[in-house]
């Protein structure tokens, strides 16, 4: 039966430390260590972590292989990947 709550769920945003993964450089997570949902559903969640930094990244990159998802966030010229 469903249940009251007294605030939304936690986003994808506040799970996740998207904001030290943003520095160029390549990254992996690993289902059931890093994260536990789909890693298509991870996936999703890196890519919409890329709008809420526009200022810095440009885009992400993505590997997904056997549960392992690679991501890089690629930073915009002239971005220190040190700020």
């Amino acid at each position: 039966m469903a249940e009251p709550v007294e605030r939304s769920e936690p986003r994808a945003d506040a799970i996740y430390d998207w904001d030290k993964y943003a520095d160029g450089r390549m990254w992996k997570f690993e289902r059931g260590k890093d994260f536990l949902v789909d890693p298509k559903s991870f996936s999703n969640a890196a890519r919409k972590a890329v709008n809420a930094r526009r200022d810095r990244v440009s885009d992400v990159n993505i590997k997904i292989r056997q549960g392992t998802v690679f991501v890089r966030f690629n930073l915009k010229k002239g971005v220190n990947e040190d700020d």
